[in-house]
């Protein structure tokens, strides 16, 4: 990050404000702006003696002095422009090279000899998504290969909808070309100064044509034909040929005189003979502006093809596995030994391999439906797991990508419980995820008062307008009867300041409590107020953090008078301070749905703070008795309201929950 950008990536966290010194995210389209870099440092030198791909920067050179100096010039535009290149995946003056999947050497391009074993060994693919890859990964080197639509039409024609039908032509394409791909050539470099020859081949399928100089293959190019092209005459088929390869290979053949060599004599006279057709006259017409001659050549020639193939789950774990980990495909064959049922199965495919139809024994690899099987070792089946949920590829996705990724490569059983339990129990997701579940744990109702102001709540209305000196509003609420008192503090205000209120307004009415309910507020956490309380005998009860839930019924409250204040004052905010009497008794006047009565009905004509239950018949004066017995009732019947209010909460609540249950001593993530 640019010193005058940091300001910009400024956020907030509980312990304060940071910045990042970096970039915190990735660059947008950052491949392409990556290429384009690496064309502008080089861009004098490109295709000269240096050729860039992404990161890959190959040098080429006559000799070996002159290497040495590409090599010096190269180093000095990577310095300059603070560019670095790791030494461990650098060489240096060798005379060939791999280089995006090619063998680069004086001789020419060539592939890759290590594929070579994996292609003899391929399976005959039994559904189109294998086919498909097939074909996708070896037309990567179709350019390799002469007639290579020609010889994989049979193939192409079973990737049509619901034509999938494995037959002895498709077996016969199938081996033709796999053994067309198991033998590659080695392709000449280009050479801009010396004259390109082009051949071409048409059959009743497809066309064909080679790309050569001096008798060396540069490239191959093929096309299946359609059945509307498969209708024209040899003539026309030829004379589309030539007009495919020559705009294919146009960058090649544009300004320079060139050589079409043709089997088909009549395209000799070309350029002498009348023009009577219409599709002439298009292509005719496309030709013009290029220098070349035709010559009529006898017999076909038969070129060597390059190898490259895409490999089945199987063959491309046995290429890849070695970048994960250099000794994981031992692991996973020791765990066959440990594994008696994998024993068994080895054993029994050893004799006789329709025995288990399901299982393969392939070059000492046991499979499963083409998935390398894996013993019955929960440490090597939760490292697998890991590598395909952990790392950058598995990107810690969710149960359902995980078990796909795993179950594509390997198979072992209960696997897709095992990935569910990993995944479930992974730190980092559990810490940096949203939870796509009901809002877990279950409303849990405070237990309900015995008696009136025996236990209270407590919040703060802060951000009130100044009025009269006061903009802090203490709400104590009784739990059991809902009767309030709102009293008015002005800001700063200290433990020692809330306490003497609580004495002039709340103590000198009901007297002390026994538990007060309130949030995490510093005044409430203070040692003052802890101590002052606790040595009244009065129980503390703190509400969770970042979970205002705890003490709903304050909140409530709170907003009830927000709303009250704005209402009656919305014109006259300075006023506030007056209308809190009348807001107090407005709302203990009020009806309340849980106690189905209002809150000042409840305490009226008790003693507080203690009130001393009443059983019939104590009093001999039958109008006292009356009196209290009705007041007893009326306290009956509003904790049995209450009751009905608690289970009618609970039960709307929990529509939008889901039960969470925790042992004593577990270890658990706590959502902020």
């Amino acid at each position: 990050m640019t010193s005058h950008d940091v300001f910009k990536t400024t956020f907030r966290t509980h312990n304060g404000h940071y910045e990042f010194l970096v970039m915190p995210f990735g660059l947008t389209n950052a491949p392409a702006t990556f290429q384009s870099l690496m064309n502008e440092v080089f861009h004098r030198h490109l295709r000269k003696f240096v050729l860039v791909f992404f990161d890959d920067i190959l040098i080429y050179s006559q000799t070996m002095t002159e290497h040495l100096d590409h090599l010096h010039t190269v180093f000095e535009l990577l310095k300059g422009h603070q560019l670095v290149a790791k030494r461990s995946k650098c060489a240096f003056g060798i005379p060939q090279v791999e280089y995006i999947g090619h063998v680069i050497s004086k001789e020419g391009v060539a592939t890759d000899p290590k594929k070579i074993q994996a292609i003899i060994n391929w399976l005959e693919p039994r559904n189109v998504r294998r086919l498909r890859g097939f074909l996708g990964f070896t037309g990567y080197y179709k350019k390799f290969v002469k007639n290579y639509r020609t010889i994989s039409k049979p193939l192409t024609q079973l990737l049509k909808k619901d034509a999938f039908d494995w037959k002895e032509d498709a077996t016969s394409a199938f081996s033709n070309l796999k053994q067309a791909m198991t033998q590659p050539p080695v392709l000449s470099l280009p050479n801009l100064n010396k004259p390109f020859v082009v051949e071409t081949d048409v059959s009743g399928s497809g066309i064909g044509a080679v790309l050569m100089q001096e008798g060396h293959p540069i490239s191959f190019i093929s096309k299946s034909l359609g059945p509307q092209q498969q209708a024209l005459s040899t003539y026309e088929r030829e004379m589309l040929t030539i007009l495919h390869v020559v705009t294919k290979w146009r960058h090649y053949l544009w300004g320079r005189h060139f050589t079409i060599r043709t089997d088909h004599v009549s395209l000799k006279y070309l350029l002498a003979q009348k023009v009577s057709s219409p599709s002439q006259h298009i292509w005719l017409a496309k030709l013009l502006g290029f220098d070349y001659d035709i010559e009529y050549r006898k017999g076909k020639e038969n070129i060597a093809a390059d190898a490259l193939s895409r490999c089945t789950n199987r063959q491309l774990f046995a290429l890849t596995l070695s970048t994960i980990s250099t000794n994981l495909l031992d692991e996973v064959k020791m765990s066959w030994a440990t594994d008696t049922t994998l024993q068994r199965i080895i054993s029994n495919l050893t004799t006789d391999l329709s025995l288990h139809p399901q299982y393969t024994w392939l070059n000492d690899h046991l499979y499963r439906k083409e998935k390398l099987v894996v013993g019955n070792n929960s440490t090597l089946q939760g490292k697998l797991i890991s590598i395909y949920h952990d790392s950058v590829i598995g990107g810690h996705s969710g149960v359902t990508v995980t078990a796909k990724r795993v179950g594509s490569l390997f198979y072992w059983r209960k696997q897709q419980k095992h990935v569910r339990a990993y995944v479930r129990e992974c730190h980092i997701c559990q810490k940096n995820k949203n939870e796509n579940v009901k809002t877990p744990g279950l409303l849990q109702p405070l237990p309900i008062p015995q008696a009136p102001f025996v236990d209270i709540s407590m919040d703060f209305v802060e951000g009130l307008p100044n009025s009269k000196g006061r903009n802090v509003v203490l709400v104590v609420v009784d739990r059991l009867s809902k009767y309030a008192h709102f009293i008015a503090l002005s800001h700063p205000y200290t433990a020692a300041s809330v306490a003497n209120a609580f004495m002039h307004n709340i103590y000198k009415l009901h007297g002390l409590p026994a538990s007060i309910v309130n949030d995490r507020d510093p005044v409430f956490l203070s040692r003052f107020w802890k101590d002052l309380f606790t040595h009244q005998g009065i129980q503390l009860l703190h509400s969770t953090a970042y979970h205002p839930q705890t003490d709903g019924q304050t909140e409530v409250v709170n907003m009830c008078l927000e709303q009250y204040l704005r209402c009656m004052t919305s014109e006259t905010p300075d006023q506030r301070y007056q209308w809190l009497p009348l807001a107090e008794l407005w709302y203990n006047t009020s009806y309340h749905s849980s106690i189905k009565s209002t809150p000042f009905e409840v305490p009226y004509g008790q003693n507080p703070p203690i009130h001393i239950p009443y059983l019939p018949k104590d009093s001999n004066i039958e109008a006292v008795d009356k009196q209290l017995t009705k007041g007893e009732d009326r306290l009956k019947t509003i904790k049995d309201n209450l009751k009905v209010a608690q289970h009618r909460m609970t039960q709307l609540a929990n529509k939008k929950h889901s039960e969470r249950i925790f042992k004593i001593g577990d270890w658990v993530y706590l959502k902020l």
